[in-house]
């Protein structure tokens, strides 16, 4: 993580030809994602104004042996809807397709959420709130949050 961190702030310098007011860019061209935080790594990805895309990360070991074993979890779950949400979760916190994770996530809300966990439907819908977000959608996003407020956690 600090590595991450010293990486972003040799680049920053570069962005001060940019008048952002002091704030790092998310939307837009050029901008800086948030650190997504994978089973083999966590990452950055830093996009300049000719839409080149540069990947600042740190793994935690051999990549293939961390998916393998992130994709055995992921069969082993019980509900259609905790795949889905592992899906979706995926799509919009690694590749960044918040498009996808979205329908995803819809799929998974109209279906299979009979007999659910509350604590997994409250992260979905936090999740589903943030890619609401990340389109551009506030009404949505404001819509899942309220709905996620309503929701009583299971403490374990």
């Amino acid at each position: 993580m600090g590595k991450i961190r010293r990486s972003i702030r040799t680049l920053l310098p570069v962005w001060s030809a940019y008048p952002f007011y002091r704030k790092h860019p998310s939307k837009g061209i050029p901008r800086i994602s948030r650190i997504n935080k994978t089973a083999e790594d966590w990452r950055v990805n830093i996009t300049d104004p000719g839409e080149n895309t540069i990947i600042i990360g740190e793994t935690f070991g051999d990549s293939t042996t961390l998916m393998e074993a992130e994709d055995e979890r992921v069969r082993e779950l019980e509900s259609k809807f905790e795949k889905a949400y592992a899906a979706a979760y995926r799509l919009a916190c690694s590749k960044e397709d918040f498009l996808a994770a979205r329908n995803t996530l819809e799929v998974a809300f109209r279906k299979f959420t009979d007999g659910l966990n509350s604590n997994i439907l409250f992260k979905a819908k936090v999740l589903q709130a943030e890619v609401f977000a990340s389109l551009g959608q506030k009404k949505q996003a404001k819509g899942a949050i309220q709905e996620a407020n309503e929701i009583t956690i299971n403490r374990i």
